[in-house]
């Protein structure tokens, strides 16, 4: 959503329709293409993908018409971060549901704990 403010500042509406239309085309082509491969999980890498290039053409847009100074960086640092957890989380799966679930709430709580301390860092 902040990415989305550009274009309402400076009136220029169509710019969300246009972007709105690409990420749709990309989810279609590449649902047609994966799921019949993948199932489900394709269609999931499908809207991946169109968030994923909505928000570099949103960014990049925006940075000609409305330059915000977003901290980028500090952004994917997190998302890496996140990721890294959530590989090592999947690496101490339990088949005892009572154990699986202490074993996501702690894990939840320390990534939390890990995510949330290095955005106080940043303000």
């Amino acid at each position: 959503y902040n990415l989305a403010i550009w274009f309402k500042v400076v009136n220029k509406n169509y710019y969300g329709t246009i972007i709105t239309m690409l990420g749709a085309m990309v989810t279609i082509v590449l649902n047609f293409s994966l799921v019949p491969y993948w199932g489900y999980m394709g269609s999931v890498w499908a809207i991946l993908c169109s968030y994923v290039s909505m928000t570099f053409i949103c960014y990049y847009k925006g940075k000609k018409y409305y330059p915000v100074p977003y901290k980028v960086w500090h952004g994917l640092l997190i998302i890496c971060i996140t990721g890294l957890l959530i590989i090592i989380i999947k690496q101490f799966q339990c088949s005892y549901m009572a154990y699986s679930i202490v074993s996501n709430i702690v894990w939840t709580i320390i990534c939390g704990g890990v995510v949330g301390r290095y955005i106080l860092k940043l303000v």
